[in-house]
């Protein structure tokens, strides 16, 4: 069952809080009049180590790696890194293996449209002499939506 960007990242907090914390202002930041993308946007996410506010000890390199672990072992993920950036400091960086269910999301769409709205497309193929294709009139109308 395909899960949403946001149940992913609750996911991963029961993993890496209070260590990490999911963040996206160092990347994603609100610059100008650019705002953030929406979490379901999102195909990579980021959670940077913790220090506000909480007294860490350091994780031991096995206990990031039993982490990574976790993680790696859930759905939908592609791949899992931890990352330094010089003055930021260091991140979890997960990549989501969602462009592929993106596209097969939109594919099953465009289908069920295609096959709901089968007379209004084969209508337009007739009128254009058949020189398009029903299946581009289709993803035409379908993009209008």
């Amino acid at each position: 069952m395909k899960q949403t960007v946001q149940e992913i990242i609750d996911q991963i907090d029961k993993i890496v809080k209070p260590e990490w914390k999911f963040d996206m202002d160092d990347f994603y930041g609100d610059k100008g009049n650019i705002h953030y993308p929406t979490i379901e946007s999102l195909d990579i996410l980021f959670w940077k180590r913790n220090t506000k506010g909480i007294k860490i000890s350091k994780l031991l390199q096995e206990d990031e790696n039993k982490q990574i672990e976790m993680i790696k072992n859930l759905s939908e993920i592609k791949s899992v890194e931890i990352i330094k950036i010089q003055a930021f400091g260091k991140y979890i960086q997960v990549e989501l293996d969602s462009i592929n269910n993106r596209l097969i999301d939109k594919y099953d769409k465009y289908l069920l449209f295609k096959q709901n709205n089968f007379d209004n497309i084969y209508k337009i193929y007739k009128y254009l002499n058949e020189k398009v294709p029903e299946d581009i009139i289709g993803w035409d109308l379908f993009n209008k939506n």
